[in-house]
């Protein structure tokens, strides 16, 4: 799968990151793996998704929610979508998909790693991230 799952600040924020051609497969896998991680995390666990290396995703938005089919679970904190600025529709795809996992709301697209740690030390500062969490 052309991604990784790791705790970028365990066990608060969990870290996926997606490259190159994504397939239906790889999201579903993904969705079904960051569950469970989250499940082992103090709640509210946060999720930064870092799209910046895709070159491809599926673009089919009714087979992407069916491919996410695991419901967003009550433990999950904010998510937050980075996204390379330069790619469109990778922007429309990655914000339709982080809708889908987010929970009440609480969800923002960035096109950094670093404004995915300033939100997320603005919404919650105890967490006080910092580049160097990263796994």
């Amino acid at each position: 799968m052309p991604a990784t799952l790791t705790w970028f600040h365990q066990p608060r924020v969990i870290h996926e990151r997606f490259f190159d051609k994504v397939t239906l497969a790889d999201i579903s896998a993904m969705s079904v793996d960051a569950d469970a991680l989250l499940r082992t995390g103090t709640t509210p666990v946060h999720t930064i998704i870092d799209l910046t290396d895709v070159t491809w995703l599926p673009q089919n938005l009714a087979k992407i929610r069916e491919a996410m089919r695991v419901p967003p679970h009550p433990s999950r904190g904010w998510v937050v979508l980075i996204v390379p600025p330069h790619n469109p529709i990778i922007q429309v795809i990655g914000d339709f998909a982080g809708q889908i996992r987010s929970v009440n709301d609480q969800y923002q697209v960035v096109h950094t790693l670093h404004e995915a740690i300033l939100l997320l030390n603005a919404h919650e500062p105890a967490l006080a991230l910092t580049p160097a969490d990263s796994t």
